[in-house]
């Protein structure tokens, strides 16, 4: 194992020995003793560029490095100011190689997790402005954009000052817009360092649509406000990006992963309203507006607003792919046609990864709590919880933004020609995924975020949710939102208002809905029995999940108090 003085006892004229050593570190590294002097001799090393570490050495001296920065006492020295320094001088150079600047913004990104307080000295001493740079230009590749947009991804976690420079003076959005086209044009997901890229620039995207915003906002508590209630059309340049990735990311095995999750997010941010034509490309002008129909006006008069968010956004576009000759990578690749929209998508998402984790059939119906989603998840190394809420929560954005949508959802949940036969809970398809979920114990995100996209469906009416769904369906996640509603009066529709199904089913399916009406002097067959038993344990269940109390028949059950019969 290399140690501190068998590094420091090589000299200027033995860089064979030196690289040996260098490589020794990276795959052994160093005792506990060794390795923070060890370090700071490498660094320093570096910075001088005329002893034991010349030119060729730098990228593998930086990596040994790094290497041995993985504890917190390693990265300490990572953050002092004369090592920011260091990394910055390396950043910055024009005759080091490419590798030895990669590894420098690595040093640098670990160092600004690992020490917090790192991240301002970056930022008085130019770092962030030469990451900055990095970014805005058309040179590299994603495997030097990647630590570029971690380092300044992980400077805008907090508020700083610096992000309303990054936006007023640096532009930083047509930099981002022009960077993820750049990469999802030219480079492929499968490629090293691609999906890296995209996902660290689209995390340094939500920070800087959430922060800009609640900086620049004057409103009091206005900095309180949730996702998408604050937006500057600064940014709005970047949406038909953000959508053309949403479309445009090809599918994996697992079905929500990032980058794509990472979309979702920062399209959580964006306002439906303003962008309805970029969201909903077939549905004309926003929904909502006084200025005439959804169709454009052939001789340009006031049909619409002068210029939305989203007519700006796209007249963006139009300007830069004239001057396409600036940024050379822009418009290799044509554009999708914008023939799609965010609701199908969204669905089409939603229903495939329901699908994945909780598959269902008319025989057998993976509940969400089953132990088998939380194998599967934790194979795929998945948190299924937190991957599908925010997609939901999405929908439920356009759902409260567009009463078209409402009605779309409405149409594809629970269309008039809805078989109420079988109760809602018990369906192998999507809204029976749903519905299953809002009893759901280890998915609390995911079961919120369902009851209020149902919430929203329902024009945020708890009556009307009740009765779509079934007053039995809901009711917990009414009274968690502090709804509280007595159940819903029978309807003229033959729809029971607590099952949400019809009564005339009961007949035909005992299993899944009220035992019927029968004499009761009239002794049940076994197979009644049965039926009612698997009933009353199923209504017993979505009680205890719903915090009502404990089942009592899994209470005997645990007791011992059953025995089989033959």
């Amino acid at each position: 194992m290399a140690t501190f003085a068998s590094y420091t006892s090589l000299g200027p004229t033995d860089k064979s020995k030196v690289s040996s050593a260098l490589q020794s570190i990276i795959l052994a590294g160093a005792g506990a003793r060794d390795r923070v002097p060890l370090i700071q001799v490498l660094l320093d090393d570096v910075a001088d560029g005329r002893g034991r570490i010349g030119q060729k050495e730098t990228g593998q001296a930086l990596l040994a490095a790094k290497v041995l920065a993985r504890v917190p006492e390693g990265a300490q020295v990572f953050g002092q100011t004369k090592n920011l320094r260091a990394f910055l001088k390396v950043i910055k150079s024009v005759s080091l190689p490419a590798d030895a600047q990669t590894e420098a913004m690595r040093c640098v990104a670990n160092a600004l997790l690992l020490v917090p307080s790192a991240r301002e000295e970056w930022i008085s001493i130019g770092g962030a402005d030469a990451c900055i740079d990095i970014l805005d230009r058309d040179s590299y590749g994603p495997e030097t954009y990647f630590p570029a947009a971690r380092i300044v991804y992980l400077i805008t976690v907090a508020r700083t000052p610096y992000i309303l420079k990054m936006v007023d003076q640096y532009r930083i959005v047509d930099t981002l817009s022009r960077r993820l086209e750049s990469i999802f044009d030219n480079f492929p997901i499968s490629q090293p360092w691609t999906k890296e890229a995209l996902t660290d620039l689209l995390k340094l995207t939500f920070n800087m649509t959430l922060q800009y915003p609640r900086m620049i906002d004057e409103t009091p508590g206005g900095s309180n406000r949730v996702l998408g209630e604050l937006w500057d059309d600064k940014f709005a340049v970047i949406v038909p990006t953000l959508l053309r990735l949403y479309h445009g990311l090809p599918p994996t095995s697992v079905p929500l992963t990032a980058p794509l999750t990472h979309v979702i997010h920062v399209l959580l941010n964006v306002p439906v309203e303003p962008f309805t034509t970029l969201f909903f490309p077939s549905q004309g002008s926003p929904t909502g507006s006084s200025h005439g129909s959804a169709g454009p006006s052939p001789n340009g008069s006031s049909a619409h607003p002068p210029e939305s968010f989203g007519q700006r956004a796209l007249n963006y576009l139009q300007r830069r792919s004239i001057s396409s000759d600036k940024h050379p990578f822009i418009g290799r690749r044509s554009s999708p046609q914008p023939s799609t929209d965010a609701f199908k998508r969204s669905m089409d998402l939603l229903d495939s990864a329901l699908a994945h984790y909780f598959p269902a059939s008319d025989r057998e119906i993976t509940e969400p709590d089953d132990l088998k989603v939380r194998l599967m998840a934790k194979k795929e190394d998945v948190n299924v919880d937190e991957a599908l809420s925010p997609l939901v929560l999405f929908i439920q954005r356009l759902i409260a933004g567009n009463e078209h949508v409402r009605e779309r959802i409405r149409t594809v949940l629970l269309p008039p020609d809805l078989d109420r036969s079988v109760p809602l809970q018990r369906r192998p398809d999507l809204v029976g995924r749903l519905v299953r979920l809002l009893t759901s114990v280890h998915m609390p995100r995911l079961k919120d975020a369902v009851g209020e996209m149902l919430y929203a469906m329902c024009d945020a009416n708890a009556e009307q949710l009740a009765s779509a769904i079934g007053y039995g369906n809901v009711a917990g996640f009414l009274f968690n939102k502090g709804i509280m509603i007595p159940p819903p009066d029978s309807g003229d529709n033959g729809v029971n208002p607590i099952t949400g199904t019809t009564s005339s089913s009961s007949s035909s399916n005992h299993t899944s809905s009220a035992p019927p009406i029968v004499d009761m002097d009239t002794p049940m067959t076994e197979e009644e029995k049965e039926a009612e038993a698997e009933r009353l344990f199923v209504l017993f269940d979505r009680l205890e999940r719903s915090g009502y109390g404990v089942n009592p028949v899994r209470r005997a059950q645990q007791e011992g108090r059953f025995q089989e019969i033959e």
